[in-house]
């Protein structure tokens, strides 16, 4: 019986180290002007991590964004993404271009209620698909 114990123990100890030295697979960004070309954000649909994708969006303010529209729901405009802490008209209008209120992918839509077509240089949103596990 104490050997059956010790070998149980020995095995969950060396489960244990291999628990705890396993590193999960780095989360990728892909930044760039190449792939930012082609890349939009839906601001009621995007997860923090398509948000990360956005220069100068880090892991906090990406949460921060997702959060603020789980508790006081969608956003209604894309002006709506500066009522985030942290989301100032600086940073409004550095990551606009790439905001889209899924209404239309080619569109985005102002707090007026105008649609704004996107510039030349702004090619159309590539619909991504969920990850299959």
């Amino acid at each position: 019986m104490t050997v059956l114990m010790s070998a149980l123990l020995l095995w969950l100890i060396i489960e244990w180290i291999v628990v705890a030295t396993r590193r999960p697979d780095p989360l990728l960004l892909h930044r760039g002007s190449e792939f930012q070309a082609n890349f939009r954000v839906n601001v009621n649909e995007s997860i923090w991590v398509d948000w990360m994708q956005l220069e100068g969006i880090g892991p906090s303010l990406a949460q921060r964004i997702v959060a603020d529209r789980s508790l006081n729901g969608r956003f209604s405009s894309i002006e709506d993404v500066a009522r985030v802490p942290g989301i100032g008209p600086a940073t409004l209008d550095r990551i606009r271009p790439w905001l889209t209120m899924g209404h239309d992918q080619h569109e985005t839509r102002s707090a007026n209620g105008n649609r704004q077509s996107p510039s030349k240089a702004q090619p159309a949103t590539i619909q991504r698909q969920p990850a299959t596990l």
